[in-house]
């Protein structure tokens, strides 16, 4: 049950790159009211030539934020330029989007990345609000109230009526997006024994890969934003009976002393199962149980190795959420249609998580984690150069950025496996949410750096 939601989670996230897709534009002839993307035919494409400048050499692409100055007294079309104020877009592969419904475009083109960066500092401060809130109160509970309020945020972006209200309630969606896929994968974590953990960790993975997939197929068949909105908030409107239907993590039962609670859920689990209890069972459990996020932070700050190898896994953490998000969020922006480039992105990650599943426990994982980074590192290299020189084939960045989504996607999985392996019991659970958090400061910066990039190569 608790990795359905975990797949759900991905679709307010990846939903991004269909929300927020900047379509192909131009500016809207002031003189002409119906005007279209789409030719009306040879008097049209003649009346487009007269008002718009070609912004390339070769005359194929037209200026997007510039038109020739129109004279009103004489009804001349001049041959200096202003700025244009509104926009046509076309509607060929996405009807509505919100960079066209409050025309993101020209000097207001950063305020694509302002909306995707204020998301990631959703999840940025997600990731600690929620981790204290079920050290606290539970992880029932946790996940309960990160789908209660990811369902209302959403249904609020239905009706969102400008830009300023839609990024507030996305940053309440990124905040409690995060919440369910990080108490989605800790139950799945205390509810397996140590040998099964790898396991569990990578089928969420692969599950959610299965929402980034559903995403696809929710923009292709509703290519208009609000209506991929509204089926957002259906879906997660399915979990929120999750209140009454699953139970809380035992470990953490035992954990905060709640024995009494805990005996009960053991036999009731015990009983549905038809299994005997062994003896030591409530020993073990209590033994593994995860500590809260604060008191271990004292024994980290006294430990000079473990601060080291802490910054080096934060190091880590930062880089493959740079990666992966500059990669996931930025494919309906590499040529190509959207559609195709996002679910072979998605695809390349499936095959991903696959490929760790089966090697992590044969290669180890600071190499499967190495060579992932390595790879991914050298093919987002690669397309600098294919972008520059080679433009025209636009399939080798296609292919190259996939490799790249590829290595980061595997280094995402082995990442978070290899960080709780890699301390003491008691300081696994806050050390995990440390570096998640400051891993998330790199998918904050990673829409801004897709555009300094994009800016500098082109």
């Amino acid at each position: 049950m608790v990795i359905l939601p975990a797949a759900i989670s991905a679709l307010p996230t990846l939903g991004t790159v269909f929300i927020l897709a900047d379509r192909l534009h131009r500016c809207k002839i002031p003189q002409l009211p119906n005007d279209t993307y789409a030719s009306q035919g040879p008097w049209h494409d003649a009346l487009i030539n007269r008002s718009i400048p070609l912004s390339t050499e070769d005359g194929k692409e037209y200026d997007e934020c510039h038109l020739y100055k129109y004279t009103n007294s004489s009804g001349n079309i001049t041959e200096s330029l202003q700025s244009c104020h509104s926009w046509i877009y076309d509607e060929s592969t996405l009807q509505n989007t919100v960079s066209s419904e409050f025309d993101l475009v020209c000097d207001k083109v950063v305020f694509q990345s302002t909306a995707s960066m204020v998301y990631m500092a959703g999840l940025l401060f997600g990731s600690i609000l929620f981790g204290a809130i079920a050290d606290m109160f539970g992880r029932k509970p946790s996940l309960c109230v990160a789908i209660s309020i990811l369902f209302v945020s959403n249904l609020g972006l239905v009706f969102a009526p400008d830009y300023i209200s839609f990024i507030i309630l996305r940053f309440f969606v990124g905040i409690s997006n995060v919440g369910i896929f990080g108490q989605c994968f800790v139950i799945g974590m205390e509810l397996v024994g140590k040998p099964r953990r790898v396991f569990t960790g990578t089928i969420i993975e692969i599950f959610w890969c299965f929402g980034e997939l559903l995403v696809a197929g929710i923009a292709y068949f509703l290519p208009d934003w609000r209506h991929i909105q509204i089926a957002i908030t259906a879906l997660v409107g399915i979990f929120l009976p999750y209140w009454i239907l699953i139970p809380e993590s035992l470990r953490w039962l035992f954990s905060t002393g709640k024995s009494q609670k805990a005996n009960e859920l053991l036999l009731k689990i015990a009983k549905v199962n038809k299994v005997k209890l062994p003896e030591n069972i409530i020993i073990n459990l209590q033994e593994e149980s995860s500590s809260s996020f604060f008191k271990p932070l004292g024994q980290l700050l006294t430990s000079p190795t473990l601060l080291l190898r802490t910054g080096i896994i934060s190091l880590c953490w930062f880089v493959s959420n740079i990666g992966y998000f500059g990669l996931t969020l930025n494919s309906g922006r590499i040529g190509g249609n959207i559609y195709v480039n996002y679910v072979v992105s998605a695809v390349m990650e499936l095959v991903a998580y696959i490929a760790c599943l089966c090697l992590v426990d044969r290669i180890g994982r600071r190499a499967m984690f190495c060579t992932s980074m390595l790879l991914g590192g050298i093919s987002c290299l690669c397309t600098i150069f294919t972008v520059m020189y080679a433009p025209d084939l636009s399939w080798t960045t296609v292919a190259l950025s996939n490799i790249g989504k590829l290595g980061v996607s595997a280094s995402f999985a082995v990442i978070f496996i290899f960080t709780p392996e890699l301390y003491p019991t008691k300081l696994r659970g806050s050390t995990l949410g440390l570096t998640n958090f400051i891993g998330r400061a790199g998918g904050v910066v990673s829409p801004y750096i897709a555009d300094l990039v994009i800016t500098l190569i082109l």
